[in-house]
């Protein structure tokens, strides 16, 4: 019994030193230690935006919309769909402004961080169970407060997605594949190469350029931004919470059954869902800050 005791401990002991090895790169190129290493997100409206973020963002609410959309293809579909929706209506708008906040920084980050076209993609590949009907009211209350914004206040929508897809959305794009069996990648949850190598310099960046056009405007324009996030949030949460209470607790069990069986298949390393952790636990360190 002593030799199998020790043979067991000692196995213990070696899956926690590879466990510890694996993880060592995640930590340091994960999002908490850009977050946390960020200089430009400690003052100016990118302080003030983050502040709001605390007290809008419901990790609780959006994880559990992660989770329904892993409960089927037609689920997933279906969020895709939304998505293509109210993305397209933004860099529709984006593109279209050569004035106020949002022609200053939406130029600066077009090509890497544009995700309609990678969406439509996404959409095609599950074509046999796209949606045919139309959006959903809360889908369409978020493209139409879209529609409806200055070009001022889209820095705020300019923020309340883009931010979220470098931080954390990024690292969703494996899950969902593995829940799902998708025989294809999830391109709207990518970016190019280069992107991801230098993800901290453009976070970085995306600040600065935020923060740059905080001090140039007034204290009502920036009121007008932060509002227009504030909102962008709620529309965010509604797309998800107009299912219905039991509707969502169902979808994300199957969700979660879904996700622990397609890793479970791949045998992955945990060197992947430390980084999925770490990034879910950044965005509540920014809700906690």
């Amino acid at each position: 019994h002593s030799l199998e005791s020790s043979e067991m401990a000692a196995s213990v002991t070696r899956a926690r030193t590879t466990a510890r090895l694996a993880l060592q790169p995640v930590r340091w190129s994960s999002s908490r230690s850009i977050f946390r290493g960020s200089k430009a997100n400690k003052m100016g409206l990118s302080l003030e935006l983050d502040a709001l973020l605390r007290n809008s963002h419901d990790m609780r609410v959006f994880g559990l919309g992660f989770l329904v959309e892993l409960s089927s293809r037609a689920a997933y579909a279906r969020c895709v769909a939304q998505r293509l929706a109210y993305y397209g209506a933004m860099e529709r708008r984006f593109d279209g402004c050569s004035t106020g906040a949002i022609s200053k920084v939406w130029p600066l980050f077009a090509r890497d961080l544009r995700r309609h076209d990678r969406l439509a993609r996404d959409l095609d590949a599950v074509s046999d169970v796209a949606p045919s009907g139309e959006l959903s009211p809360a889908t369409r209350a978020y493209v139409r407060s879209i529609e409806g914004a200055s070009p001022d206040a889209l820095l705020g929508h300019f923020y309340t997605r883009y931010f979220a897809d470098l931080f954390g959305g990024s690292m969703l794009g494996t899950p969902t594949e593995l829940a799902l069996g998708l025989p294809h990648k999830c391109a709207a949850y990518t970016f190019e190469p280069h992107v991801l190598r230098a993800r901290g310099d453009v976070v970085e960046r995306a600040y600065e350029a935020i923060n740059e056009c905080g001090d140039a405007i007034s204290p009502q324009v920036r009121r007008e931004i932060v509002d227009e996030a504030r909102a962008a949030f709620a529309h965010n949460a509604r797309m998800i919470t107009e299912r219905g209470g039991l509707a969502i607790g169902v979808g994300a069990a199957r969700g979660v059954a879904n996700l622990v069986g397609g890793y479970a298949r791949k045998r992955l390393a945990p060197a992947v869902l430390g980084e999925i952790a770490g990034r879910i636990a950044t965005r509540r360190m920014i809700t906690e800050r």
